[in-house]
């Protein structure tokens, strides 16, 4: 039976878990015990500590970790706000600038349609835009489009239902009569330039005109009204030996930066 028992290790291991357990209880092995505690004091207290000290440390790394998270987390959040802040602030300036645009016309007695810039021709034309504004909305061929203080852009070419089609006025093929202001006598073609800038053609010789004149719309076109600023003369080109001469226009509005325009209706 003994035999039998030590050569069973499981059941050897048990009947000694058991004999220790008795005689710990009966506190036989109390002096042994004191003196195995006594021993392995001083490795507790190293044990304690590293094991303190590498708590300690995954803490931090762990805590990096967050941070770096939430860090990221914040820079997004911020990068949102930048663009939300971004998108607010034009929003403001544009409804600044319409509220003015509005004022203006208003005052002088002109209908006018606001429309919006919503893409660039289906062609390779830079010069030419489309609105969002059509015949349902009593837009024709021919009618000027105006910024700030009625400070001439464009005129439409062509109109469909819900959308027109826009030419900017440095497009080389635009052209608008024009004449100085408070001289309507004086007259020309303004025309588009490289497709950049302004030229005021076909001034008779005789015309006085000069650097900082202002040039405005004559009324000459089809459903163009007299009196909508166009720019002002840059330089003036004699045109020896010639009949008529020329001018440089300058204008203040981006053309390469619209967004809004208002359309003068009849």
């Amino acid at each position: 039976m003994i035999q039998k028992v030590l050569h069973n290790k499981f059941l050897l291991a048990g009947l000694i878990i058991i004999l220790i357990i008795s005689l710990h209880y009966a506190k036989i092995l109390s002096p042994l015990e004191k003196i195995i505690c006594l021993t392995l004091s001083p490795f507790q207290k190293v044990i304690y500590v590293a094991t303190d000290e590498l708590s300690s440390e995954l803490s931090k790394i762990a805590t990096k970790r967050n941070l770096a998270l939430e860090n990221q987390e914040l820079k997004q959040k911020i990068a949102q706000l930048e663009q939300e802040i971004a998108r607010l602030k034009v929003f403001i300036e544009e409804s600044e600038l319409l509220a003015k645009q509005n004022e203006y016309f208003n005052s002088r007695g002109f209908n006018f349609v606001n429309a919006e810039i919503i893409a660039k021709s289906y062609d390779s034309n830079p010069n030419l835009l489309v609105i969002n504004k059509g015949t349902d909305d009593n837009i024709k061929d021919g009618m000027a489009a105006v910024i700030k203080d009625g400070l001439v852009v464009g005129k439409i070419i062509k109109t469909e239902s819900d959308k027109s089609f826009l030419l900017l006025l440095i497009d080389n093929g635009c052209k608008m009569s024009a004449a100085l202001a408070g001289q309507s006598k004086i007259v020309g073609l303004v025309e588009g330039k490289h497709n950049v800038s302004l030229g005021l053609n076909y001034i008779l010789k005789s015309a006085k005109i000069k650097k900082g004149d202002l040039i405005v719309t004559s009324g000459l076109d089809d459903h163009i009204p007299a009196g909508l600023l166009i720019g002002e003369v840059e330089s003036v080109n004699e045109g020896e030996g010639k009949l008529f001469k020329s001018a440089n226009i300058i204008s203040s509005a981006n053309f390469k930066n619209l967004r809004r325009v208002s359309i003068i209706t009849d």
